[in-house]
């Protein structure tokens, strides 16, 4: 199943399950069961860099469990994780 990823500002490094899949926005493909919950446990990271010395770089996670209906969608901010259904 896809998930949108995006973040705000745009353009930070995705992360999943350790591993740099590319920037954002983009769509992250995991394997789903039949009623739509993650086969596996999935961390996604989103690595926020300083755009100038007054900022830090900073990076945001959310963990998808087997328990967890895969959402439409992540939007990752600097300072948490929104859900989209």
């Amino acid at each position: 199943m896809a998930v949108m990823v995006e973040t705000d500002p745009t353009g930070a490094t995705i992360v999943v399950n350790g591993l740099p899949v590319g920037r954002a926005p983009r769509k992250v493909f995991l394997p789903v069961t039949a009623q739509g919950f993650a086969k596996s446990t999935f961390t996604i990271k989103a690595r926020f860099v300083a755009e100038s010395s007054a900022e830090h770089s900073t990076t945001t996670e959310v963990e998808l469990t087997p328990l967890d209906r895969l959402p439409s969608g992540l939007l990752f901010t600097r300072e948490r994780v929104v859900r989209k259904r």
